[in-house]
């Protein structure tokens, strides 16, 4: 699908099929044109951090959850179960990291649609070194270790 130019004999290419494009791909709008490789290498890690960095919001969101709770909890005179809920305040930092969380991943799914597999790459490897980095907080715990051959009943 051609998108048109810009008079210099740079189109726009766009296909719904999965490409290579590099030269005159455009992502988004016509102001996203790349007409070099290396203003295509710009755009693989810009679109490679983006991907990193959701992962990155993300754990932001659970640190903030934990220092609220931490915060309510701290009382130790407190039962050991109550009813909680943040204040308008904390409330709208977590709304206000959502959104950016939200619209981040919404931008990386439009530009995957662009099939282009160079820059679905760049969204698959820094969803997952963003994923490596920033969520081993995910699986923490105590894990009750069992002797072999004991028996519980």
């Amino acid at each position: 699908m051609d998108m048109g130019g810009d008079g210099s004999g740079h189109a726009c290419k766009i296909s719904m099929l999965f490409n290579w494009y590099v030269e005159d791909a455009c992502f988004l709008s016509r102001d996203w044109h790349i007409r070099s490789k290396t203003a295509f290498a710009f755009t693989f890690i810009g679109i490679f951090l983006m991907a990193f960095l959701v992962e990155g919001v993300r754990r932001s969101m659970r640190e903030f959850d934990r220092y609220i709770l931490f915060n309510a909890t701290r009382d130790s005179n407190l039962p050991s179960v109550i009813t909680f809920e943040p204040t308008l305040f904390e409330h709208s930092i977590r709304a206000f990291l959502f959104t950016v969380q939200f619209t981040v991943a919404f931008l990386l799914m439009l530009l995957g649609m662009y099939f282009n597999v160079i820059i679905l790459f760049a969204i698959f490897f820094g969803a997952g070194f963003g994923y490596l980095t920033f969520a081993r907080d995910t699986l923490t715990g105590q894990a009750e270790v069992q002797e072999v051959g004991a028996s519980c009943c």
